[in-house]
């Protein structure tokens, strides 16, 4: 409520028509900032992102982009991103190591797809049974809730089978089910968090 009331800059407000005043006292209407640190954060983060659309807007309307002052600023801009960004040391490190992180989890999930949340394990089975593919769906083995042996053996065939081993019809199949399983995979990663995904890395370790 602190950061709401103090967002920009602190509002005029009869708080006391809202909340009791010993709540009221807890807000340090004294201070015209915010004095959590969430609250700061989102000021700063806030008033970043407002001069980001500022000059995309201008930009897009032909504002500065027709101008020596607008190609200036882009220019500045674009070094300034360069030096300070993207080749920061600290930013690549922490590029390199999400990276690591993200493709060991991919590792470990198309390896042993039953370590998957099971609402994922759920999506890939209902994709499975819906597919258009002739012989995918008649084919369809419930990892979640099928009988262990059949699920290893499909999640063996699915994951190590080579394509050139097998007859066309059969090929079909396995591509579908592979595709399957890594979109299945990808859409499970790109909804994590940061906390979420480096927990999981520690687990699969």
């Amino acid at each position: 409520m602190e950061g709401v009331l103090k967002h920009t800059k602190l509002k005029d407000a009869e708080l006391k028509e809202f909340i009791s005043q010993e709540f009221a006292d807890r807000l340090h209407i004294e201070n015209s900032f915010c004095t959590n640190l969430e609250g700061q954060v989102v000021t700063i983060a806030d008033e970043i992102a407002q001069r980001g659309h500022d000059i995309d807007d201008a930009i897009t309307s032909g504002l500065i982009v027709f101008s020596k002052e607008g190609k200036d600023c882009c220019n500045f801009l674009e070094k300034l991103i360069n030096k300070r960004v993207i080749a920061n040391s600290d930013v690549t490190r922490f590029d390199h190591n999400a990276g690591m992180v993200i493709k060991k989890l991919f590792e470990n999930y198309y390896k042993n797809p039953r370590l998957l949340h099971a609402g994922t394990l759920r999506k890939i089975y209902i994709d499975t049974l819906t597919s258009k593919v002739d012989g995918v769906a008649e084919s369809a083995i419930d990892l979640l809730n099928g009988n262990i042996d059949i699920s290893r053996q499909e999640i063996k065939e699915i994951t190590t089978t080579l394509i050139e081993d097998i007859n066309v019809a059969e090929q079909a199949i396995l591509l579908e089910k592979r595709k399957i399983l890594v979109r299945n995979i990808a859409d499970y990663i790109a909804g994590m968090t940061d906390s979420y995904a480096l927990n999981e890395y520690e687990k699969l370790r």
